[in-house]
């Protein structure tokens, strides 16, 4: 059997490296969608819990009502919750993703 030479040894390593880093890739971007799956079941749990307790309660109807007056910005999301424009926004559309609150934002 003939003796490999360094060059061959190197193009096999360097192979299977890349097999490994797309191997690898593939289980981090897995892991990744699996995250985002999670949060966005975990907000639209919370979300019917919420309006669910709007639902049978006129105070939580309020403070949710006053949480989303004061949180929501945009245009386009005040509107669907039947909610009036801003009157700092004068008919502008805001462009800045930013512009909705994050959940740390909360009272």
């Amino acid at each position: 059997m003939a003796k490999r030479t360094d060059d061959e040894i190197l193009a096999d390593l360097t192979a299977k490296q890349r097999e490994i880093e797309t191997r690898i890739n593939a289980v981090k971007a897995r892991s990744k969608e699996r995250a985002r799956k999670e949060e966005t079941r975990r907000k639209v749990l919370v979300g019917a819990v919420i309006l669910a307790e709007a639902e049978r309660s006129e105070a939580a109807k309020q403070r949710l009502q006053a949480l989303l007056d004061k949180h929501l910005v945009r245009p386009i999301d005040r509107e669907v919750f039947g909610l009036p424009p801003r009157p700092d926004q004068s008919g502008q559309a805001a462009t800045s993703s930013d512009s909705t609150a994050r959940p740390d934002d909360a009272d």
